[in-house]
């Protein structure tokens, strides 16, 4: 079985929404057809570093008025996890947040700003339409231009070829208002059902509206103790589990490479299991180095079935906002699989011929 991890991950943990529209074959979209540039923009473009004390990353965002308040808007999956979170506007001047704010169902987050800069939100959004994307990746500045090529009740998909570092990037109009927020990316593989449609082997990419949103507030602390940890943590399994079982194709009695991460279970197996390859490499007796590899493969496929069962328990909370819960339940799937591949792998260690 080949996997393709990335492929995979975004097939399982987002799964594809057709949204209504025919292909869009239209001239390419540059900064030439805007009246404004993102350096013209930058004292609304929003900057966030998020932090726990093992790790930090860096997110997009943006400054809007909603309902005659200004908040500084971004997505759910980029500050969940953050112990610590700090913004500032692209032009470098510091934002001083309050309370956290997150969309019931969308993947959407906002927090209140004291500001003059900011966008103007529309609920407007029409196929063919221009759009400009402007974020950041690990900090720098980014301008990606494209049109609209499918417009759902919740979504838009854009040909704008942003990557996954700009999740809560606003995508913006020709008029400079902010029509949805950068979302997440889909790698879409080959297949019989999708040949000479728009979907044929292509990424997609898929940004948030803000028509009618439910927010709630939340105690950030708990919430983020309760539900962002595990969430992040688990992304960190699910993406180094399967970096691992995409490098044990052709190895599959090498050691594993893998910078420490959030999940503490993961960096002891591996510690464990590179212990056992160094120990048994050279071990002429098959029979012992493949009862000790599938040994070790238990291990790992019992961590990924503990978090897949806590991720399933956390489905049941009523504090959940409904993205994260699609996340827990996509994750878990993920998680299952990885355990049925894993096991598939042990049973068959002896079919390897090194």
């Amino acid at each position: 079985m080949k996997l393709q991890k990335r492929a995979f991950i975004q097939s399982v943990i987002c799964g594809a929404a057709l949204l209504p529209g025919n292909a869009v074959f239209a001239e390419n979209v540059t900064a030439d057809d805007f009246d404004f540039s993102a350096d013209q923009l930058a004292n609304r473009l929003a900057v966030l570093t998020c932090s726990t004390r093992t790790e930090s990353w860096f997110g997009s965002g943006f400054v809007a008025e909603l309902n005659g308040k200004k908040y500084i808007f971004t997505n759910q999956h980029v500050i969940l996890g953050a112990d610590r979170i700090t913004c500032k506007t692209a032009d470098g001047q510091p934002l001083r947040p309050r309370g956290i704010e997150l969309s019931k169902v969308r993947n959407l987050a906002r927090f209140e700003v004291d500001t003059d800069a900011a966008f103007p939100l529309s609920s407007d959004a029409s196929m063919d339409e221009a759009v400009a994307v402007f974020g950041n990746e690990k900090g720098t500045p980014t301008e990606y231009f494209g049109r609209i090529n499918g417009v759902g009740a919740d979504l838009i998909e854009t040909t704008a070829e942003f990557t996954r570092e700009n999740g809560g990037a606003p995508v913006l109009n020709a008029d400079g208002a902010v029509i949805g927020m950068a979302s997440h990316v889909r790698e879409s593989r080959s297949h019989a059902m999708k040949e000479g449609t728009k979907f044929e082997d292509r990424t997609r990419r898929f940004c948030q509206r803000f028509n009618r949103v439910d927010w709630q507030t939340v105690n950030w602390k708990r919430f983020n103790t309760m539900f962002g940890k595990p969430y992040r943590q688990s992304e960190a399994l699910i993406n180094n589990t399967f970096d691992i079982l995409v490098d044990w194709q052709n190895e599959p009695f090498k050691t594993v490479s893998l910078e420490s991460g959030p999940d503490r279970g993961l960096n002891t197996w591996v510690s464990s299991h590179n212990a056992v390859m160094e120990k048994i490499v050279n071990n002429s007796n098959k029979r012992q180095k493949y009862s000790a590899y599938a040994e070790s493969l238990q291990g790992l496929s019992e961590i990924c079935a503990s978090r897949a069962r806590q991720l399933q328990l956390l489905e049941g909370s009523r504090e959940l906002t409904g993205f994260l819960r699609n996340e827990f339940s996509a994750q878990a799937a993920a998680l299952d699989f990885a355990v049925k591949y894993i096991k598939r792998r042990g049973d068959t260690i002896h079919t390897f011929s090194n």
